[in-house]
């Protein structure tokens, strides 16, 4: 390894000397004849001057360009009975966009509300049962017993008050929890839908069976669980970001912070996030993201476009630096080969912060020396054009079109039997509203 390390050293020493002095004076005795040599036009020294620069020590985070968005569901338990938005319908603040089946809430009102009656007439039968016995305790007490019967009595008195104070301390406990879930359940009765909150975009919706009926998949009703969300609705005018997971503290040690979105610089502003809010998100899927807010949107930034994230943690201003490739290292540090008078002349400098292309030199080095690459450079005859295009990010998933929307019939006979006669129209066939689709009897 180390006789590795020492020709990697020399081979572009050695190299860098003969395309700068040529070949010499070598004498050709023997050959009798002058050897013609061909202009290296696809070769040449890897050589820059050093220059005063701005480094930046910075990292680069990504993300992407997402909408505001509000999630909305029940405030308890429900089953979900009817959807009444598809995602891409428009909607505005206060539109229905769910709504739930009351009826077994008020199934489970009724049963809450006997089962707490029949816990209380238990209880009552208890206390008229304990009363009874503590009269026969006393009355036993005071028909003159002795001392040591008198004692036994007492205790056991004493003993059964105690087990009466504990059940009425139970019973009141749970009669106060049933009475809070009853009132809770029939304020639900009165809240058996969700609005949204907003203007936006329907962007999601819960209850997309991957069932299918003879026209496809459908949206079936479900239960939904109390937190659970049923429905999302987006503003794509208010635009964020939403970046890989960025903690608090490392923020705080940068000393500039924006974005690049196409090539442009843009201004960004750091949402904190609280110590609840990053326990909920990595309860809920594992996934914590860091958000940040334009401070000025541009008028072509869209949802969905790619962002970096820059951080800047340190900035060296006016400093003497060179390409990192320029930068050799030995036993005694870092060094490189300066070009001076046809020469290249090993030089040991001291080195500062750098960046993905640039190091600062603190001392060995002033502005203009002129410093041999790491080694020469061969370069193609084939030419590009640079030029200015688009840049997108790939999502590539599963999902189901909804479309169009369906309604479906049911008999509101309640009892007796309800015979279908026959369809009026056919499958696919185009209908107005009013249309006589099928007869019943």
């Amino acid at each position: 390894m180390k006789r590795f390390h020492i020709t990697n050293r020399i081979l572009p020493f050695a190299c860098a000397l003969v395309l700068l002095t040529g070949c010499g004076a070598g004498s050709n005795a023997g050959t009798g004849r002058e050897i013609p040599l061909k202009d290296p036009v696809t070769v040449a020294v890897n050589s820059e001057n050093a220059q005063v620069r701005t480094i930046r020590d910075a990292k680069i985070y990504t993300g992407f360009v997402f909408p505001e968005t509000e999630e909305y569901g029940f405030g308890d338990a429900a089953n979900v009975s009817g959807t009444l938005v598809y995602p891409g319908d428009e909607v505005k603040v206060g539109d229905v966009l769910v709504t739930s089946d009351i009826s077994s809430v008020q199934s489970n009102i009724d049963k809450t509300v006997k089962k707490f009656e029949a816990y209380t007439e238990e209880y009552e039968n208890y206390v008229a049962a304990q009363n009874t016995l503590l009269a026969e305790l006393q009355q036993k007490m005071n028909a003159g017993v002795s001392s040591t019967e008198y004692k036994i009595l007492a205790y056991k008195k004493e003993a059964l008050e105690r087990e009466m104070e504990e059940k009425q301390r139970l019973y009141e406990l749970d009669y106060e929890y049933g009475q809070t879930y009853i009132e809770q359940m029939k304020a639900s009765l009165n809240s058996n839908s969700v609005s949204a909150g907003m203007d936006g975009t329907v962007v999601a919706i819960g209850g997309i069976t991957t069932s299918r009926n003879s026209f496809g998949p459908y949206i079936a009703s479900y239960n939904a669980g109390w937190g659970d969300a049923v429905v999302a609705v987006a503003d794509t005018e208010k635009l964020h970001i939403k970046c890989t997971y960025l903690a608090k503290n490392v923020i705080n040690k940068a000393q500039e912070i924006y974005a690049l979105i196409n090539g442009q610089r843009i201004e960004v502003e750091y949402v904190p996030m609280s110590t609840d809010e990053y326990d909920e998100l990595k309860d809920l899927n594992g996934e914590v993201y860091t958000t940040f807010n334009f401070v000025n949107v541009p008028d072509d930034v869209q949802v969905g476009d790619f962002v970096c994230i820059i951080l800047v943690n340190d900035i060296n201003e006016n400093v003497v630096s060179i390409s990192n490739s320029c930068l050799r290292k030995d036993e005694n540090g870092s060094y490189v080969y300066v070009l001076k008078d046809g020469k290249s002349v090993y030089t040991p400098v001291k080195t500062g912060m750098k960046d993905s292309m640039y190091t600062a030199i603190l001392s060995g080095l002033s502005e203009g020396d002129s410093v041999l690459g790491a080694s020469k450079s061969e370069y193609g005859t084939q030419t590009v054009t640079a030029q200015v295009g688009d840049f997108k990010t790939v999502f590539t998933g599963e999902g189901t079109i909804l479309y169009p929307k369906k309604t479906s019939v049911v008999s509101t006979i309640e009892y007796g039997k309800v015979s279908f006669e026959g369809a009026k129209v056919s499958m696919f066939q185009t209908v107005k509203k009013g249309d006589i689709l099928a007869t019943v009897r």
